[in-house]
């Protein structure tokens, strides 16, 4: 091919010259259009198209009288991938010559243990303006955990494991605080993790794993026994090594004496939270586009698999008590307002995916491509600008992008006469009989070179696991116990909203097979998720004497708990496929292995659970116990 188009006449450099039918001309690499540069075209129009014609201004886009002629259209990648195999010399997975494989694996551990505390101890103190202690908590871990792979094959994983462990108190005890304004212990945790791990991978065959322990207020575990209790949805190991740590805020006064001439205020919030999110995407595309035999026909295979765990155990108190051994008054004066607060937003947002894609084909289609660059324009012999011309049995004309004397403009039309006839191609009806029509028009040789379909047995197998575990647990108290109180209004509050938000989806696909039914295609799809929350709140007044002076006494608890789960699953598949999808939400009941759902689930009765004392109510109580109350108000 290069030696043929190497004759040519004329470059697109050579000036203004008379161009005859049939004669080639180069267009230099530095050519205006750069489509064009460095190509060989075939002056198709008559000789006295061709006179005094600049050749550095041709429009060589214009098919009707310049057609394209590729030195390399014939020897395509697929072209030399089916040759060299067929000589044994192609690059394939048993070795042959050489291979390109990648294995990879990622471990990422990421710890933060923090205690915020202040206090006051034993101590007499009088202020003439306020008294603040403050603790504030904000232990934070970002973490991205990130691969992308494109091998020929290749397998790996990514293992992340982010812990916080914090608490955060402010507190009075075995003191006497005396302020001419305001008291405040104010305690806050707003603890956070924000982690994604993600793999992408693009290979004929490959396999990948992402496997992410997420935990606040959980101690740390070993890789093994995470993974169990991610497996059964139930942090059991955890709990057998009272794993459980919360993280915990606390505001309280303990065996103090407070005369304040302004508010008392005790707050304690906790808004701890992890933002997970998960991926798994593996590609496996493996196509042949030309395939001489079956034994170097293509084969596919994705396998990828995700494991997520996202625990998170929170505390929230704020309280006054005095302990049975104390001998003072016991007293709490405030000339406004007494206020304990109490409050925990716990949460987990959990975004998992995972997308496996086997897509596997052995075709003909390389030819079409041959024709499309080879052929097509070299696939006919005159356009409707050669003028009069002798046409014979099986030789083509390409009709002009604008020609409208009968026939689809910029088609392919062959000759089917059995005798040489002579005709006028720019004034000749191609609709009739004689000429048969080859393309749908322009540069399109899909109708001349059909798709057969997979002419070789192409395996493809697509699998993709998902299991994942959330786990919120939190616990609000505000209470005032064996305590004297003289204010101008009570209020206690315990606010608990604990939340899970979790969405987990998969896709998998496996496409394959081959024209005459053979082939093996498989796709497998499984997820097992299992979310659970438990919370309380709690508001209480107990073994107290409480007087107001101007306002009301007020006792609130309230629960908002919620748990948000979507699940998605599909699958498509080519042949055999298998799919299943278990998810278990609980608000309210303790953790249960996956076997054990599995069963309550099926006979549609907590059976299993209730034998257990599984039951722990998302409850939310304000009490007044063995306590006189005189409010001014209500």
């Amino acid at each position: 091919a290069g030696v043929l188009l190497d004759d040519y006449q004329y470059t697109s450099n050579s000036g203004v010259v008379d161009v005859t039918f049939g004669q080639r001309v180069r267009v230099a690499d530095d050519f205006a259009d750069a489509d064009r540069a460095g190509k060989v075209y075939e002056f198709m129009g008559t000789d006295a198209l061709g006179l005094g014609r600049d050749l550095a201004a041709q429009d060589y886009s214009d098919f009707e009288l310049w057609k394209e002629l590729t030195e390399t259209s014939l020897v395509t990648e697929s072209t030399s991938y089916a040759v060299l195999s067929e000589i044994g010399l192609a690059l394939n997975k048993d070795g042959l010559v050489g291979s390109a494989s990648s294995y990879y694996g990622l471990v990422d551990r990421n710890d933060v243990r923090s205690d915020v505390t202040a206090w006051i101890d034993d101590a007499l103190v009088t202020a003439d303006g306020s008294i603040t202690i403050t603790a504030l908590e904000t232990a934070t871990i970002n973490a991205t955990e990130s691969s992308v792979v494109q091998p020929w094959e290749g397998a790996g994983g990514i293992i992340a494991t982010n812990m916080v462990l914090s608490q955060a108190q402010a507190y009075a005890t075995d003191s006497t605080l005396t302020s001419g304004a305001d008291l405040a212990l104010t305690a806050r945790n707003d603890s956070s993790i924000t982690a994604t791990a993600d793999s992408v991978m693009e290979a004929w065959d490959n396999y990948s794993f992402v496997v992410a322990f997420n935990s606040i207020g959980w101690n740390a575990q070993n890789i093994l026994f995470n993974a169990v209790d991610t497996l059964i949805g139930d942090p059991l190991i955890s709990e057998a090594f009272d794993g459980e740590n919360p993280a915990g805020v606390k505001a309280y006064l303990l065996d103090t004496e407070v005369a304040a001439g302004g508010d008392v205020t005790l707050v304690a919030e906790s808004t701890a939270g992890i933002d997970a999110t998960l991926g798994n995407e593996a590609t496996a595309e493996a196509a042949l586009d030309i395939v001489f035999s079956a034994q170097y026909a293509a084969s596919g295979v994705a396998g990828g698999a995700g494991l997520a765990s996202n625990k998170v155990s929170s505390r929230a108190e704020a309280s006054i008590d005095y302990s049975d051994g104390y001998t003072g008054a016991k007293q709490v004066t405030a000339g406004g307002a007494l206020t304990l607060s109490a409050s925990d937003a716990a949460s987990v947002t959990s975004t998992s995916t995972i997308v496996q894609t086997a897509v596997t084909s052995n075709t003909l289609a390389g030819l079409t491509d041959i024709a499309q660059n080879f052929l097509i324009p070299g696939a006919y012999d005159y356009s409707t600008a050669s003028g009069t011309r002798t046409v014979s049995w099986g030789e083509r004309v390409r009709l002009g992008a604008d020609y409208t004397g009968g026939g689809d403009a910029g088609a392919v039309y062959e000759y089917t006469g059995l005798s040489d006839a002579e005709y006028h191609l720019g004034n000749t009806n191609f609709a009739t009989g004689l000429w048969h029509k080859l393309t749908g028009g322009a540069d399109d040789l899909d109708d001349l070179y059909p798709n057969l379909g997979n002419l070789a047995d192409s395996d493809a197998r697509a699998v993709g696991g998902l299991v994942v575990m959330n786990d919120v647990r939190s616990a609000v108290d505000a209470f005032i116990t064996d305590t004297n109180v003289d204010a101008g209004s009570v209020a206690i509050s315990a606010l608990e909203s604990a939340t899970i938000r979790s969405s987990a989806e998969t896709n998998v696909t496996a496409s394959g097979g081959s024209a005459w039914g053979s082939g093996s295609v498989l796709a497998v799809n499984g997820q097992i998720v299992t979310n659970m929350v438990l919370s309380s709140a709690n508001a209480l007044i107990e073994d107290s004497d409480i007087a107001t002076t101007t306002g009301d006494v007020t006792l609130e608890a309230k629960n908002d708990s919620l748990l948000d789960a979507t699940l998605n699953s599909a699958l498509s598949t080519g042949e055999s496929g298998f799919s299943f999808a278990l998810a278990f939400n609980s608000l309210g009941w303790k953790p249960q292995n996956v076997l054990f759902n599995a069963v309550d689930a099926l006979l549609g009765d907590p059976l299993i659970s209730e034998a257990f004392d599984g039951e722990q109510p998302a409850e939310a109580t304000a009490i007044i116990r063995n306590s006189d109350v005189d409010a001014a108000g209500n």
